[in-house]
């Protein structure tokens, strides 16, 4: 293990004194620019359309050439722009800019009016607040037990216990009236080990 950690550092050492030398962290960025490169290479498609210039052809092969329609489009040249066509260009760039820019206003306006409300809204309610005596404060901690009714909460609706549990009991009656007055329920709960 010695010898390794006195070699490299022996190396360090000399690759700190010669200046002139690489070190390793830049050998490694150049490896990997160099396999970044080879990467961009490989991924270059062989049949892109690269002007290559001009092509010769004898009469003899370009008479076997056939040609596709989008391969004819390919080779006429293009006609230049009417004026119309300019002008009508220029109308419809003119058009957009100007969309553009309403739609620029109109965002700038909206959060402008956004900024408003919520100023408006924050000043309400600190309006609505009502200004609190710390002598009310005191009070309200010592009673521990009283707790502020919300405005909101619904009264709980009174019920007459000794009705409710009448008319539950008349059901259970009535069920059980069925079930032993049925001899096939009667069966059914004997085999499942239920008795009554």
């Amino acid at each position: 293990m010695s010898e390794y950690t006195s070699s490299s550092d022996n190396e360090s050492e000399q690759s700190k004194k010669s200046g002139n030398g690489l070190s390793l962290n830049e050998v490694n960025d150049m490896i990997k620019e160099y396999e970044r490169e080879e990467k961009r290479e490989r991924k270059k498609r062989v049949d892109r359309d690269n002007n290559i210039g001009e092509v010769v052809i004898d009469e003899e092969t370009l008479k076997s050439i056939v040609l596709s329609q989008a391969q004819m489009k390919k080779l006429k040249p293009k006609k230049p722009r009417s004026e119309k066509q300019i002008e009508s260009a220029k109308r419809l760039l003119d058009v957009r800019k100007k969309q553009r820019e309403e739609e620029k206003a109109e965002d700038e306006r909206q959060a402008g009016l956004r900024i408003k409300v919520a100023a408006k809204r924050e000043r309400k309610t600190k309006a609505k607040l009502p200004p609190v005596d710390e002598s009310e404060l005191i009070d309200s901690d010592d009673d521990g037990e009283k707790k502020p009714k919300s405005k909101f909460q619904a009264s709980k609706p009174k019920l007459d216990d000794d009705d409710e549990v009448d008319k539950k009991v008349n059901k259970l009656n009535q069920i059980n009236t069925i079930l032993t007055s049925n001899p096939y329920y009667a069966q059914i709960l004997k085999s499942r080990g239920i008795k009554f």
